[in-house]
Formats: structure tokens, C-alpha cells, sequence
């Protein structure tokens, strides 16, 4: 009977067994990358490891691209809900006169 309750979760038995050494070797490799940050910027992320809040710069970074993506994402539903579909990546438009246009 033990083994029929792992049966009807979604998590695989192999995923079930995993010892703490194992569970980390399934995740995916994280990049490292250096960013700019405004001063004000700095010191906010200071604030929340300080506080406690969160343990280092690279849980806190994760935590704000998360939100950023649950908000881009819910966008997008409200588009597609719209019949608009998906708009444009933001950045890659180039404005009227650039070296974009021909000359004639």
C-alpha cells in the first residue's frame, strides 16, 4: 500500500528517493554573470539580506526575474484573451529615420 501512494503523485519515484547530494545534481547549472546596479538599487538588495529576508544577492536577483516573468507572462494571456497575440519583444523596434529605413 506504501508504494500506491507514491503512484498518483506527479513527482517520479526515482525523484522520491533522491538524498540531499542528488537532488542538487538534477538542477540545471547555473551562469555566472556581473551586473551594474544604481546605488539605490545596491542598497535595497543589501537591505533584504540584512533583514533576513533572503540569504544572498543571487536569491534575491532570482526572486525579482520571477516576478518580472509571472508579470510578462500574465501579459501575455491578456493579449492573447484580447485576440492580439503575443506584442513584439520591447528594445528591438527602431524608431522612424534610424539606419534602419532606406535612403532614397
Amino acid at each position: 500500500m506504501g508504494g500506491e501512494v507514491f503512484s498518483r503523485t506527479l513527482i517520479p519515484p526515482n525523484m522520491l528517493r533522491c538524498s540531499m547530494s542528488n537532488r542538487h545534481a538534477v538542477r540545471a547549472r547555473k551562469i555566472p554573470v556581473s551586473i551594474t546596479l544604481s546605488p539605490d538599487d545596491y542598497d535595497f538588495i543589501e537591505m533584504l539580506i540584512n533583514s533576513r529576508r533572503y540569504a544572498n544577492r543571487t536569491q534575491v536577483i532570482e526572486r525579482g526575474i520571477a516576478l518580472l516573468r509571472q508579470e510578462f507572462e500574465r501579459y501575455q494571456a491578456f493579449l492573447a484573451q484580447q485576440g492580439n497575440g503575443p506584442a513584439p519583444p520591447q528594445g528591438h523596434q527602431q524608431p522612424p529615420g534610424s539606419h534602419g529605413q532606406q535612403r532614397r
